[in-house]
């Protein structure tokens, strides 16, 4: 981040690095078949290593008195420990093991998160360079992998499922890196080839939430970054730019193909199989709220079938705990865009949490559940404006 020291912005780029430059590599190798899952899925053994060396590192920075122990950091210690007592509460419980264990591997990548952007220098010419290669790597995986295709589970039924990472959780990681690119793209040209890069890989991969995600971010990226007269013809190089890739795409190059989860979300509406599963979700969830209003059920549901939004905090832990987070999460938007007014974004680190807080909130919002990796991050920033005394959590 803008303000830690040179030596703190290496460590953070190193772990920054080891979970989200190698994870494609990895899967990429894995996928093609060169390589075995020696290191299972990757994703959660490498925050797992991220998190338990930037917590060590951290410790020794906070008993040296380098470091001040803020408000945050308490906060943060808190709600993993919460996690930590009410996954292991359950964990004698057969009807609720996997879930407990679901939440007890969530901790070390909400941690991950955590420390590496809290030390990780957005602005920093080597970052940038490492947020670049990162972004060439991902763009080449996605576009050669072409994860939207639903025969790609039977593809690979003959080997361990678990250890190969989902089109979803490959697209999340892409777009935090395209996004740490976007910060630092201050040309049109250069922002244009992203967004073109980035919407075809999104779209071969068949993430459709971090695709209509990635179309917000860049709706709302060009309408900070220009005039209103400038608006009006980015906006209209923007639509006949993605209208060529469509075109190019549907006749040339198959882009749409019909087996693409994307496409399928168009063409299927409201019948989609992902819609009435949610929907099912989202009643049951529901019933256990209106039952348990107070206090909640953790993991009245199977592994899984938790309700896709910030309700699903209500549903494990109560209307109590909902509150208290609603209120701190309202709070926290309203000084974040109120501090994003007045500096007009001038710190390529506001920036980025500015952007990244847009990703976070849709997805508690309407997709994910309240242990959501980008949770750690939601932290983090929040520590950033305490330690920048502009804004002070309390």
């Amino acid at each position: 981040m803008n303000m830690v020291n040179t030596f703190d912005s290496r460590f953070g780029l190193i772990l920054f690095a080891l979970l989200f430059s190698l994870f494609p590599v990895y899967q990429f190798l894995l996928y093609n078949g060169l390589i075995g899952p020696f290191l299972g899925g990757y994703y959660a053994q490498m925050s797992a290593v991220c998190f338990a060396i930037a917590f060590i590192y951290w410790l020794i920075t906070i008993i040296r008195r380098v470091e001040k122990f803020y408000s945050v950091d308490a906060a943060f210690i808190s709600v993993c420990l919460l996690f930590s007592a009410v996954a292991v509460y359950h964990l004698n419980n057969f009807n609720k093991y996997d879930s407990s264990i679901d939440l007890l591997s969530s901790i070390p990548q909400l941690g991950a998160f955590f420390y590496i952007f809290r030390y990780l220098n957005i602005s920093e010419r080597v970052t940038k360079i490492v947020i670049f290669i990162s972004f060439l790597i991902y763009s080449y995986v996605l576009f050669t992998l072409k994860l939207g295709s639903f025969t790609t589970e039977l593809e690979l039924s003959s080997n361990d499922l678990s250890s190969y990472a989902t089109y979803q959780s490959l697209s999340l990681y892409y777009l935090i890196v395209v996004i740490a690119l976007l910060v630092n793209a201050k040309f049109l040209i250069f922002r244009l080839a992203i967004y073109l890069i980035a919407f075809w890989c999104l779209y071969l991969t068949g993430a459709r939430s971090e695709f209509l995600i990635f179309l917000v971010i860049v709706i709302v990226n060009e309408v900070i970054h220009s005039s209103p007269a400038q608006l009006v013809i980015e906006g209209i190089g923007i639509f006949f730019a993605l209208l060529i890739l469509y075109l190019l795409g549907l006749n040339i190059f198959g882009f749409f193909e019909t087996d693409n989860r994307i496409y399928a979300l168009y063409s299927e509406g409201a019948y989609d199989q992902s819609f009435v599963a949610r929907e099912y979700i989202l009643k049951d969830g529901l019933t256990t709220i209106l039952h348990n209003p107070f206090f909640g059920n953790f993991a009245s549901y199977r592994s899984g079938e938790y309700m896709h939004n910030i309700l699903s905090l209500w549903a494990d832990y109560g209307g109590v705990i909902f509150f208290i987070f609603l209120y701190f999460l309202i709070k926290f938007i309203y000084k974040l865009f109120a501090l994003v007014h007045m500096s007009k974004i001038r710190s390529s680190t506001l920036y980025f949490s500015y952007l990244l807080f847009i990703v976070y909130f849709i997805e508690i919002l309407v997709l994910k559940p309240y242990n959501f990796q980008l949770t750690g991050f939601f932290f983090c920033i929040a520590l950033f404006f305490q330690r920048q005394n502009s804004i002070s959590p309390k």
